[in-house]
């Protein structure tokens, strides 16, 4: 159980980044469809883990996450060609 509960976290984290650009709505309706779990609990998880993370022995995790998002951000920046970020402004 611990196993499948650690992978839908690490899957409603990811998948919630790469849709932070759209309708949060939308986003969790889609995650909720894929994982087959309500809306309600791929909210709860995206909260559990970000409570998680606000703890001070999570710095590397969040550290990772940043990383992460900065990856992301360049190959969609390359994918497109512009200067475009996951915030939305040009680089």
């Amino acid at each position: 159980m611990q196993r499948i509960q650690g992978y839908r976290t690490d899957k409603v984290c990811a998948e919630r980044v790469r849709m932070l650009k759209g309708d949060a709505d939308v986003a969790y309706h889609e995650l909720a469809a894929m994982l087959g779990i309500s809306v309600e609990r791929v909210a709860m998880i995206e909260r559990t883990a970000l409570a998680k993370l606000r703890h001070p022995k999570n710095r590397k995790k969040w550290m990772e996450i940043f990383e992460t998002i900065a990856e992301l951000e360049r190959c969609e920046a390359q994918r497109l060609g512009s200067g475009w970020s996951l915030k939305g402004t040009k680089s």
